[in-house]
């Protein structure tokens, strides 16, 4: 009976586990993998460096300096986490949701994109995109996502379409200083980042 018992509750505890861990926030849910992986404080180590537990990727002096640790430790910590991931299978939804929303959105003004991971409570505070990426790639999922630098205005991009407003911008930018001179330059860039972040 005892044996029956167990078994019986087994598909409760499955369900209620996968519910928390679809109710996660994006830093929540990166972070409790890594300590499933090496265990609290090297996760801990690992999340600061990565930039997942706020969204700020940090070097790995400042990461061995607050820790105490030496640069090497750290970088060993950091590697030997994601040579345990490449053995695993992850669920990772809040991941996979961040991505989607990213590749809807792409190409946008990277502050517009914080927000609405905010928006839709992916992440407490304002995350930068670079993080979503680098985690993209750290567990191993293709996403093609890429960060741009535009007139002075960082982007998110990705896609067909992003690489057609990007030549755009080129040739804007080009047709500009030949007719008008570099002095109007700025101009036209605001007003194609304007049109890009009306997207949004």
């Amino acid at each position: 009976a005892p044996h029956g018992a167990v078994a019986a509750r087994r598909p409760q505890q499955l369900r209620q586990e996968l519910g928390r861990v679809q109710s996660m926030d994006l830093p929540n849910e990166l972070v409790s993998v890594l300590e499933r992986l090496t265990g609290p404080r090297k996760a801990a180590i690992v999340a600061q460096r990565l930039g997942f537990a706020d969204g700020i990727v940090r070097t790995l002096q400042a990461v061995g300096t607050s820790g105490g640790l030496t640069r090497e430790r750290v970088r060993q910590m950091e590697a030997r986490a994601q040579l345990r991931l490449e053995r695993r299978t992850l669920y990772l939804p809040a991941l996979q949701k961040g991505l989607e929303l990213a590749r809807r959105l792409a190409p946008c003004p990277v502050q517009s994109f914080s927000k609405s991971l905010m928006d839709l409570k992916l992440t407490p505070t304002l995350w930068s995109p670079a993080v979503l990426v680098r985690a993209a790639s750290y567990f191993g999922i293709t996403h093609g996502l890429t960060l741009e630098d535009y007139a002075g205005t960082q982007y998110l991009g990705g896609g067909l379409f992003a690489a057609s407003v990007i030549s755009r911008v080129q040739k804007l930018a080009a047709d500009s200083s030949r007719r008008e001179g570099a002095a109007h330059l700025p101009r036209h860039a605001f007003a194609m980042s304007e049109e890009l972040g009306n997207r949004v």
